[in-house]
């Protein structure tokens, strides 16, 4: 199975895989970005071939070549290969509608948002053998909330697949300091309230430059409603016992039979809630709704077992994860009862 994680930068603070490149200064341009990020390299598209052939003793067909075999190769009219330049691995084989986005105009993309006040480069790196390449920049425009000691920032995550299985996109997270829970805003909006903002891989792309600047109002819009549903929560309190709902339904009983393994693993990630819920970081508002989502985050994206630390770092950074909506739903619930 191919490591998700492949290389990246990191700016100051290094990721809880331990991998990358740790930088004590950001990166000034999108050259700089991609030299530390390791993808230099860019996506080609080439032709793809096949083959057609005849097994003389039988008069079969055949589709690749072999003893006794009479034929040629020929070129797909309908499909193309995208390939790394570096190494030439096989990264797609998309359509031959299909059109790139490169790390070259990746960069165009990058450069519009960082063209804007406040904005900066963060980490960036290639995942999957070349087949994602992410960038995350920062909008330094934090928040602090009443009973939070820390301190809440904004994020855009510019997202590239070169497998056709995405677009280029642009979403947006909120980064809560003290111990980088993330929230993905994109999970609290959809596509069209302009929480993802996409570039299909099309020759039309860059007619979108323009509007995705704009876009940036739309994320600072959706941070104000960010702020709107911490504070919410916030002003929910809950009792040890809600607490102790709260962890049981997060955590819940499996189906079916269960075995000593299985009951003592339970009882192992209930007990890691509990301790974040306890720690310097979460204990100033555990007794909120707001306390137990962030633990439940802090939980799911630095303990819960993973089977290789590339996998978490996807799963709570790049790919996107239910779990906070899901928390928030069952906070709520054991609030309301």
């Amino acid at each position: 199975m191919a490591h998700e994680f492949e290389t990246g930068f990191f700016y100051r603070e290094p990721a809880w895989h331990g991998l990358g490149n740790v930088l004590a200064e950001r990166p000034k341009t999108w050259a700089e970005a991609r030299e530390a990020g390791g993808f230099t390299w860019d996506p080609k598209l080439v032709p793809s071939f096949g083959y057609s052939g005849i097994h003389i003793p039988t008069g079969r067909q055949v589709y690749e070549p072999g003893p006794d075999v009479v034929g040629d190769f020929t070129q797909s009219t309908a499909f193309q290969r995208c390939v790394r330049s570096d190494t030439g691995l096989e990264l797609s084989h998309p359509r031959e509608s299909w059109t790139l986005i490169d790390h070259t105009e990746m960069g165009e993309i990058v450069e519009a948002f960082l063209g804007l006040a406040n904005v900066e480069y963060e980490t960036g790196g290639v995942l999957e053998e070349g087949r994602a390449v992410w960038v995350l920049i920062k909008l330094n425009e934090p928040i602090a909330l009443p009973g939070d000691n820390s301190l809440t920032l904004p994020y855009f995550l510019i997202r590239n697949r070169h497998d056709g299985q995405g677009s280029c996109s642009v979403s947006h997270t909120a980064v809560r300091v003290v111990c980088a829970n993330t929230w993905k805003l994109s999970e609290m909006r959809d596509e069209a309230n302009g929480t993802v903002f996409s570039f299909r891989h099309n020759d039309k792309w860059r007619d979108r430059l323009e509007e995705a600047k704009e876009a940036i109002k739309g994320v600072r819009k959706e941070f104000t409603t960010y702020q709107e549903i911490a504070q919410r929560l916030l002003g929910m309190t809950v009792t040890p016992r809600q607490q102790q709902m709260f962890v049981n339904e997060f955590i819940p009983n499996p189906t079916g039979a269960t075995s000593d393994r299985q009951l003592e693993n339970l009882a192992v990630a209930r007990g890691q809630i509990r301790d974040i819920l306890a720690s310097p970081t979460t204990a100033p508002v555990a007794h909120t709704a707001y306390g137990l989502v962030q633990a439940a985050s802090e939980w799911d994206e630095h303990v819960r077992r993973s089977k290789t630390p590339e996998t978490r770092f996807a799963r709570s950074v790049v790919k996107t994860n239910e779990s906070r909506q899901r928390a928030i739903r069952i906070a709520e619930l054991v609030t309301a009862g």
